[in-house]
């Protein structure tokens, strides 16, 4: 069998389209990597705070929390818009 040549896309709506789906895999993978980090530490993730931080898109958003998470407690210190 052939291997097929690499995907080229070449319209600006496709590369739009290409871009916003790369930043959200990527966001997709901070914000599983914020929760194994917090599960490593042992602070508890209520279901609305996890449904929180992966429905999250925002690169800076995420990186902020996981900045936070290095001296969280707790879920809610993440979101705490008063220490930051």
């Amino acid at each position: 069998m052939k291997a097929s040549a690499p995907l080229r896309i070449v319209t600006p709506m496709g590369k739009e389209i290409f871009s916003q789906g790369r930043t959200e895999g990527k966001a997709e993978g901070e914000a599983e990597a914020l929760l194994t980090f917090l599960e490593a530490r042992g602070v508890e993730i209520p279901h609305d705070a996890r449904e929180r931080i992966l429905s999250c898109t925002d690169l800076d958003q995420l990186n902020t929390w996981l900045r936070r998470a290095v001296a969280a407690t707790s879920a809610a210190e993440l979101f705490d818009t008063d220490g930051a």
